[in-house]
């Protein structure tokens, strides 16, 4: 698959560019070649302190993960290493389930988290936790109308003779579950189960005993925001 794409020539097949990366985040962008369409990321123009570190391990370690889940419906196949920096996985043909998604009409019901919730299921039995969920964009509702989960950069794998695998895996997707729970609250509080409303209310006062610092940095994050918002509307309101 885009055997014929190259370091030398990716840049001819560059449609767009996902995102403004910060200095230490892989680049993503949307390939095409003859009508198919892929996803390169990519660290090659990263800063080298970064793509000499951390950079190419992260995407060895990511494409790995893709191979690892291969035949899942659900989640992006992996095509093809492009060589240490970057590599190429299937591009899902969909929107994001956000709350512009649904003021546009995007039709998101129970069964949509029901199929969710059994593809989390299906990438955990892999020994695989995503571990980045509670970004909502990484759920997808494709074309298809099928959900698919994308981003795997934050993803963990535990091998088989790990001791413990199955606790481990249980315990740490858990993560993933809340994050499906936390988006089913904010998008459609109204299909949120009274056991899922408890169960996730209990993983949050659980989380917040094991990590006291995450909401301190949430705090920090909130109130930066607040201060660019009111910049940017001060900034509005004078001269042109």
């Amino acid at each position: 698959m885009f055997d014929e794409v190259t370091r030398d020539n990716i840049d001819r097949h560059v449609v767009r560019e996902f995102g403004r990366p910060k200095w230490c985040d892989a680049r993503v962008k949307l390939v095409e070649r003859d009508g198919r369409r892929a996803i390169l990321k990519d660290v090659n123009d990263r800063p080298a302190v970064f793509r000499f570190t951390l950079g190419r391990c992260l995407i060895r370690r990511e494409f790995r993960i893709y191979e690892r889940l291969e035949g899942i419906e659900g989640v992006p196949d992996a095509y093809r290493r492009l060589d240490r920096d970057g590599f190429l996985i299937e591009y899902i043909d969909g929107t994001a389930v956000t709350r512009k998604e649904l003021e546009r009409g995007q039709d998101v019901d129970e069964s949509y988290y029901r199929r969710c919730a059994e593809l989390l299921e299906v990438i955990h039995a892999r020994g695989i936790v995503h571990l980045d969920l509670r970004n909502g964009k990484n759920f997808i509702l494709g074309e298809d109308g099928r959900p698919h989960i994308v981003d795997f950069a934050s993803a963990l794998y535990f091998p088989r003779w790990v001791p413990g695998r199955r606790r481990i895996v249980r315990l740490l997707g858990a993560f993933d579950r809340a994050g499906l729970l936390k988006a089913k609250q904010k998008l459609t509080p109204e299909l949120l189960a009274e056991g899922e409303r408890e169960w996730l209310a209990r993983f949050e006062r659980t989380r917040g005993i094991l990590f006291p610092h995450v909401p301190i940095l949430k705090m920090l994050r909130q109130r930066r925001r607040r201060r660019a918002k009111e910049a940017r509307r001060q900034a509005g309101d004078g001269p042109a």
